[in-house]
């Protein structure tokens, strides 16, 4: 494969994808650039019957380039979840019932997260196993 040119791999990948059906993931996408999008359909387009392409992005207008049906908006975590989550990153289990104020100082700094589950993820785990109040302060602020 590492001595194929581009005509010949995009030949074997449309024998690939001919013979059964696929679904393609395309994730946090950010090339807005219509034309190489219409390359790449073109290239995939081999009338594999139930096949479907799977685009995420967080910008709006390629979300509509890209779509044949209308793009699905999902909503970030709920305060509830955020702070579930943010907990388990940040303190070994039932850790966190010995350190009220640490807590309290990651509540805020949940609701700054804005439902987003990767950075709820990093905060926390960054602070993993910190019990200086002083560094949760610094990482709400």
């Amino acid at each position: 494969m590492n001595n194929l040119d581009i005509e010949q791999l995009q030949s074997r990948l449309r024998h690939k994808l001919s013979c059964q059906k696929y679904i393609l993931v395309l994730d946090d996408v950010w090339n807005d650039d219509r034309a190489k999008w219409i390359e790449l359909k073109d290239l995939i387009k081999v009338d594999a019957i139930g096949s479907k392409i799977l685009v995420t992005t967080r910008s709006t207008s390629i979300a509509s380039m890209m779509g044949t049906v209308p793009s699905y908006v999902l909503e970030g975590l709920s305060v509830e979840n955020c702070l579930s989550l943010f907990l388990k990153w940040a303190f070994r289990e039932g850790e966190e019932k010995e350190h009220p104020n640490l807590v309290d100082i990651g509540k805020e700094i949940v609701k700054k997260c804005r439902g987003v589950p990767l950075a709820v993820k990093t905060s926390g785990s960054s602070l993993f196993s910190v019990f200086d109040s002083q560094r949760w302060e610094i990482m709400r602020d």
